[in-house]
C-alpha cells in the first residue's frame, strides 16, 4: 500500500473505530454485567488467596498482591471484544462475502472495529478494576509504579487478544465452526498465560515452556509489574508484546490472504 493509499485508508479505519466504540456505550447491559463480573472475581479470589496464604503456600507474596496480579490478567482478558464469533455471524449470514468489494479489506475494518470497542471497555473496566482492587485486596501494592506500568501494558497485551480472535474467527472460513479453537485458546491463556497464579509458582519446567509462549506475554507479563517496578523487566515486555502483536498481525494478513482464495475458490 502506499502513501497515498494510507493517508486515504486512515479516516476509514478511524471511522471504524469509532463505529466499534459506540456499538459498546450502546450495550450498556454488557458493560454492566462486565463491571459486575469483575467484582465477583476479585471478591471470591481474595477470599481464596487469604486462605491460601494462611497455609503458607505463596511464602513472600500478599493478599494485595495477588489480587492486584488478577487485576491486571482479567482486564486483558475482559477488554477485548469476542471477534472470532462476528466474523462467524458474519461468514453465516453472506456479510462477509458482500463486504469483499469495499476500499477497506474486511479483516482490517473489523480489527478497527474491535479496537474502538477495546478502548471503550478499558475505559470503563479500569476505574471499576482498580477500586475493587483497592477494597478485596486490603489495601495497594507496596510499588504503585509497577500498577501504573501494567497499565501501560494492558493495552498492547488486549491488543494481541484482538489480534487472537480474528485469527480464531477466519478459522470458520474452513471449519465452519470458530468455537472449538477459541476454547482451545482460552484454555491455553488461561493455564499458560498465568491468568490466576503467576508462573512463578508453577512447577520450573512448566513455566520456562509458558514462557516461550504469547500467553505468558499477554496475562503474566503485564501482571507481574504490581509485584514491583523492575525497568529491565518491563522493558522485555514491552519488547515481548511488541514482537507477538507483529506476529500476530502478519499471521492474520496471511490467513486473510488464505481466506479470499479458499472464498474464490468456493464461488462465494
Amino acid at each position: 500500500m502506499s502513501a497515498r493509499q494510507r493517508s486515504r485508508a486512515t479516516p476509514a479505519y478511524l471511522a471504524y473505530a469509532a463505529l466499534g466504540a459506540r456499538r459498546e456505550f450502546a450495550g450498556k447491559a454488557t458493560l454492566a454485567a462486565r463491571m459486575l463480573f469483575v467484582a465477583v472475581i476479585l471478591l471470591v479470589f481474595s477470599r481464596v488467596w487469604a486462605a491460601v496464604l494462611e497455609r503458607g503456600l505463596l511464602a513472600g507474596r500478599t493478599r494485595a498482591d495477588l489480587v492486584w496480579y488478577i487485576v491486571i490478567t482479567e482486564l486483558v482478558m475482559l477488554s477485548f471484544p469476542y471477534l472470532h464469533l462476528e466474523v462467524e455471524a458474519d461468514l453465516r449470514s453472506g456479510d462477509l462475502v458482500a463486504r469483499l468489494p469495499q476500499p477497506v479489506p474486511y479483516a482490517a475494518a473489523r480489527l478497527a472495529e474491535s479496537a474502538g470497542g477495546m478502548a471503550v471497555r478499558l475505559a470503563l473496566l479500569t476505574p471499576m478494576a482498580l477500586t475493587c482492587g483497592a477494597v478485596f485486596g486490603a489495601g495497594v501494592p507496596g510499588d504503585l509504579r509497577g500498577v501504573v506500568v501494567a497499565l501501560v501494558l494492558v493495552f498492547p497485551a488486549a491488543c494481541l487478544a484482538v489480534l487472537s480472535s480474528a485469527a480464531i474467527g477466519l478459522s470458520a472460513i474452513w471449519l465452519h465452526d470458530a468455537s472449538p479453537v477459541y476454547w482451545i485458546w482460552q484454555k491455553l491463556a488461561f493455564a499458560l498465560g498465568g491468568l490466576l497464579l503467576p508462573l512463578e509458582v508453577y512447577p520450573h519446567w512448566l513455566a520456562a515452556a509458558a514462557r516461550w509462549t504469547p500467553f505468558a506475554a499477554m496475562l503474566n507479563g503485564p501482571g507481574r509489574m504490581v509485584f514491583g517496578l523492575d525497568g529491565g523487566d518491563a522493558a522485555r515486555v514491552a519488547g515481548q508484546l511488541l514482537f507477538w502483536n507483529l506476529a500476530g498481525a502478519v499471521f492474520v494478513a496471511w490467513l486473510w490472504g488464505r481466506a479470499l482464495r479458499a472464498i474464490e475458490t468456493s464461488g462465494g
